[in-house]
């Protein structure tokens, strides 16, 4: 069975991320969803409690494994060492096929035989970006068409300060 990976900050995982995750273990035998580090990104949630809240909402999906790439390890030898060659990336639009297609160049220098396929967006799911949830969250607005309500509980927990522990 052909074994892919799909890898993202997730800060937070929203109903996009799960749309490619499902989509992506449709068409392969294997998925391994990776919790990257991204040294542009400052995350609201560590990258524990990303990895928790992704394995909550696929623990049905028996091909799935959510892992984290340690920060400071490139995202190629994160997929080298957990033998995958095929990454999935998400696409919304020409700005992110842009910028997509320009890493995956990028990959393609330091792993050899990596191969990068690109899932578009469902039409309802282009606006759907992680920053922008926790802009909205940040102003008390409602988030739940982007993300579960647990995923949107733990985002207000964590703005207010009140413990994250059980939050699903």
């Amino acid at each position: 069975m052909c074994k892919a990976a799909f890898a993202g900050s997730f800060d937070p995982p929203t109903f996009g991320h799960f749309d490619i995750i499902k989509r992506a273990a449709a068409l392969f035998g294997n998925l391994v969803v990776i919790v990257a580090h991204n040294a542009e990104k400052a995350c609201l949630f560590s990258a524990e409690e990303r990895q928790f809240m992704l394995s909550s909402f696929i623990k049905a999906q028996s091909n799935i494994n959510v892992i984290i790439c340690p920060a400071g390890t490139m995202l190629v030898d994160c997929l080298r060492k957990n033998d995958v060659n095929t990454l999935v990336r998400g696409v919304r639009n020409g700005f992110d096929f842009t910028y997509e297609l320009e890493t995956a160049r990028v990959n393609e220098i330091f792993f050899s035989g990596l191969e990068t396929i690109f899932l578009p967006s469902r039409p309802e799911l282009t606006a759907v970006r992680s920053s922008a949830v926790r802009e909205l969250a940040a102003y008390n607005a409602d988030i739940s068409q982007f993300v579960p309500k647990e995923v949107a509980a733990a985002i207000q927990k964590k703005l207010t300060g009140k413990s994250y522990e059980n939050y699903i």
